[in-house]
């Protein structure tokens, strides 16, 4: 094993750059979508590009949009597997109980265990997504939010090279007061 094969393996972040936000205010959701191809075609994934408006201009610009859904299938999915874990238990510890008897009002319970407690975990996780909040990093209560009539681009982007690109992009297509927040 080489030296820089010992790196790779021991410190797997080694090789990702740091992420540097980099952030611009525009006027309009059309100079929004304007910016987002040439960020594109730096090779900015989209999931990297956030776009943040504040109540008054989402209510002005953004009329009728559909909100973004909160990570709700992945708490039901969690809970659901979680329910079918327990019914699982449920339904061995049924099965075990009367030994060799007749099942009698057991073979109902085994028949609908697995599908109620599925069912039930699913109904805890989403219960569990409407009532967790993510608290935002700290590089983003760094950054002063929008006026009521701009619309803020935040670029999370990766190493120094593209960071310039970047906010060479910002500045042609019209961002105001772009600059890099270090």
């Amino acid at each position: 094993m080489t030296t820089s094969e010992h790196v790779v393996i021991t410190h797997p972040m080694a090789r990702r750059p740091p992420v540097t936000p980099v952030y611009a205010y525009f006027a309009t959701p059309s100079e929004v979508k304007v910016v987002l191809p040439p960020l594109a075609r730096l090779g900015v994934p989209r999931d990297f590009i956030d776009v943040v408006v504040t109540q008054t201009a989402a209510e002005r610009m953004y009329a009728g949009k559909r909100r973004a859904m909160r990570p709700l299938w992945r708490f039901a999915s969690i809970g659901g597997l979680l329910g079918l874990g327990g019914g699982a238990i449920v339904a061995f510890v049924l099965i075990a109980w009367p030994g060799f008897a007749a099942a009698g009002p057991f073979s109902y319970a085994l028949l609908f265990t697995p599908m109620i407690t599925v069912a039930v975990g699913g109904l805890i996780g989403v219960i569990a997504s409407f009532l967790t909040t993510r608290k935002p990093s700290d590089w983003r209560l760094r950054i002063p939010p929008p006026d009521n009539h701009e619309i803020l681009v935040v670029v999370r982007a990766r190493g120094d090279e593209q960071v310039g690109l970047v906010l060479q992009v910002l500045h042609e297509q019209g961002g105001s007061g772009a600059q890099v927040l270090r």
